[in-house]
């Protein structure tokens, strides 16, 4: 059978494709359930739309709304990415996963037309050009905002667990019991190709609809006119009030757009059933809330990739109207998560995994009301989701993202993931002009390929190391380059060589000590220091006949012990003892070095704190260790908390436009491989410009690769 082939689309313009999925077929095979629909070929039409972007003026906008039919775009996981079943477009086949074939064959069995308009990445979207996957990319927030319902397609196993999860929810938020017997539930898994007549679930969510079904209307035509109503405000308005939509929506202060997100998420965190309501979901789960939380935590959000994906963030942040479905079952997406806030609040049984749910409802919320986080809050937000294509990890947040489109981060599919995550980076780069956006992720388990000053934005950072550089929008913790012109990157790195960065700054020493890596609390890996560790961390190697009172050992055990719970104290150095004008000093700076200087997140390390933790009146276990750092001390004494990566020999450099001092590693063509960030004691406030500017150093050329 020939292939498909795909006419080109006007992306510039908003243009997109909608798949007209033909559901005659299947009707026809209701009549006759006892045959397989797997003779019944899945099958449609590609139509191609504009949409009705928010940058155009308010008269086009209103043509185009009128103009797009109703449509419902999937937000799915594509699971196994073997193409093993297929779709006929116009007669001519296309190769689809799995799990996109079951989930449009459900759709296929849930309409009551002939025909129903579906948006599905897959098919609607040429995988195969990637010049069209990189437009289509800056499309996908218009398209899942313009979708008159978005399906959150959880998959085909249903399980009693899941009806029991669903009639629990229901009832909570009045909506009744399903009307269907048990004996209604459908394994598409075990048995997707037989229609049988599982289509017995009318999908009778609320009161209203029940009132469509008594009067002869399907619920999905009641759905068109709603949509074709709604639209028809939509439009009006646009023509009355002329704004596009979003500077009508960008006429809200910072102030109110900040309150009414405040507002929005009390009213879902503090909402409650009616006392009927409570008192028909109780009877149904014999008053075992912990039961009944434990388990749609299990099997609606842990046992889900969905929960997982990267790209459902944007799915659901820009739709109006989501739901979730599983097999035939389904419900609305505000009824189930306020459901998971009311358990939290309500249930003994701790729900591991509701953050999933949570924080993807409060970035829904807060894209609604134009609270949008800059691109690299978004990254470290979601980092722990996960994407196929690593550079979707960055792709996928654009369009919610507060950040002003530029050259930088226009997606290309065409280039490297090096070049894609360099630009993204150069961007962050520029639009702080600083250069801390290279600081704060993980280094190890970097994939090849990335230039070493560029983050691996795919990784979950589960092993960063202890943050220097704050990730919001607030003052650097340090000033490391000082405060004057220095202390900013303005410098233009070209897009014709985005992986190699330029530089200016001051070398300060070489790393001579190093401890073991701080790996984590709980650790069984040897002692973080080893037994030199009292006459180089917290004297010298000078001081070689030196030792420590009991007291003084017995507060250093405790204070690391605070800052390290792993730790375990070394038993039996031999030294002298030495006078407090000598050890004092040191004990200062290992201790401002195992804590990087802080105290309590954002407040600075004083000498008042540390004498009150060294005469046991306070404690710091709350204050940032260096996890997944190394202690080490340079050839002049200097104390750090280190990269892991560290290695004897490396440069510790202050580079101008960073707020804290780095790791560099000299390479053989002199170019410079970039290590970590560090805390260096004794340089992180502009020492290092106070000693160039005093002649005692010199400004140098750092190109990194």
């Amino acid at each position: 059978m020939a292939e498909y082939i795909y006419p080109p689309l006007r992306n510039g313009e908003g243009q997109v494709r909608l798949l007209r999925l033909r559901t005659d077929w299947a009707f026809d095979q209701l009549k006759k359930p006892k045959r397989k629909a797997s003779a019944v070929p899945l099958a449609g039409s590609l139509e191609a739309h504009f949409l009705p972007l928010s940058n155009l003026d308010s008269g086009e906008r209103a043509i185009r709304t009128a103009k797009i039919p109703s449509y419902h775009a999937l937000s799915y996981v594509w699971g196994d990415p073997s193409l093993s079943h297929q779709i006929l477009l116009d007669g001519k086949a296309i190769k689809i996963t799995r799990s996109l074939y079951i989930a449009l064959r459900a759709i296929q069995r849930d309409a009551n037309e002939h025909s129903i308009l579906v948006w599905a990445d897959a098919i609607c979207i040429n995988q195969q050009d990637l010049e069209e996957r990189s437009a289509q990319v800056v499309l996908m927030r218009e398209t899942y905002h313009a979708a008159t319902y978005v399906r959150i397609w959880l998959g085909d196993h249903v399980t009693k667990d899941h009806l029991r999860c669903i009639q629990y929810i229901r009832l909570l938020n009045g909506d009744g019991p399903l009307r269907d017997n048990d004996d209604s539930l459908v394994d598409i898994e075990k048995d997707h190709d037989e229609w049988g007549d599982s289509r017995r679930d009318k999908r009778k969510e609320s009161k209203v609809e029940r009132f469509f079904e008594v009067v002869g209307v399907p619920i999905f035509k009641a759905m068109s006119i709603f949509s074709a109503i709604d639209k028809a405000n939509e439009s009006v308005k646009d023509i009355v009030r002329n704004p596009t939509r979003d500077e009508d929506t960008n006429s809200l202060s910072a102030d109110e757009s900040r309150s009414l997100f405040q507002d929005r998420i009390r009213a879902i965190k503090e909402w409650s059933p009616s006392k009927l309501d409570l008192e028909n979901a109780m009877k149904l789960e014999e008053r075992d809330r912990a039961g009944i939380a434990e388990l749609i935590d299990r099997v609606f959000i842990r046992e889900c990739d969905w929960f997982s994906r990267m790209w459902v963030v944007q799915e659901l942040a820009c739709s109006k109207n989501p739901w979730i479905q599983v097999g035939h079952l389904s419900i609305w997406w505000d009824r189930f998560v306020r459901t998971v806030h009311w358990l939290i609040r309500h249930s003994d049984q701790y729900m591991m995994s509701s953050q999933k749910v949570t924080l993807l409802d409060e970035i829904r919320i807060r894209y609604s009301v134009r609270q949008r986080p800059n691109l690299r809050t978004l990254l470290r937000e979601c980092r722990y989701r996960q994407a196929t294509e690593p550079k979707d990890k960055v792709y996928a947040l654009l369009g919610l993202m507060g950040d002003s489109m530029n050259d930088y981060l226009q997606p290309n599919y065409s280039d490297t993931l090096g070049m894609a995550y360099a630009k993204v980076t150069l961007h962050f780069i520029t639009q702080w002009k600083s250069l801390d956006p290279i600081c704060g992720w993980q280094g190890t388990d970097k994939r090849e390929g990335l230039p070493s000053w560029v983050p691996d934005y795919s990784l979950n950072q589960e092993q960063a190391p202890t943050l220097l550089v704050p990730f919001d929008s607030q003052e650097p913790f340090y000033a490391a380059s000082g405060k004057d012109q220095r202390s900013k990157y303005t410098a233009t790195v070209s897009l014709s060589s985005p992986t190699v960065l330029s530089l200016l700054g001051v070398w300060i020493d070489k790393v001579e000590e190093l401890s073991n890596v701080a790996t984590g609390i709980g650790s069984t890996a040897s002692s973080f220091l080893p037994d030199w560790n009292w006459r180089v961390f917290i004297l010298n190697s000078n001081f070689k006949t030196i030792s420590i009172t009991e007291e003084d050992k017995e507060q250093l055990r405790k204070i690391s012990s605070d800052a390290l719970p792993w730790y375990h104290f070394k038993d039996g150095q031999d030294f002298s003892k030495p006078t407090t004008d000598v050890l004092r000093p040191k004990i200062k700076a290992y201790i401002q070095t195992l804590y990087n200087g802080r105290f309590n997140g954002r407040e600075r390390l004083t000498d008042e704190k540390i004498n009150s933790l060294l005469h046991n009146s306070t404690t710091f276990t709350s204050m940032p260790g260096p996890h997944w750092r190394r202690l080490g001390i340079t050839q002049e004494g200097h104390f750090g908390a280190l990269p892991s990566r560290a290695k004897v020999g490396d440069s510790v450099c202050v580079l101008f436009g960073c707020s804290v001092p780095v790791v560099l590693r000299r390479r053989d063509d002199g170019s410079y491989e970039f290590v970590g960030e560090c805390y260096l004691n004794g340089f992180m406030d502009g020492e290092a410009i106070a000693l160039l500017d005093a002649g005692q150093r010199r400004s140098r050329n750092f190109e990194l690769k």
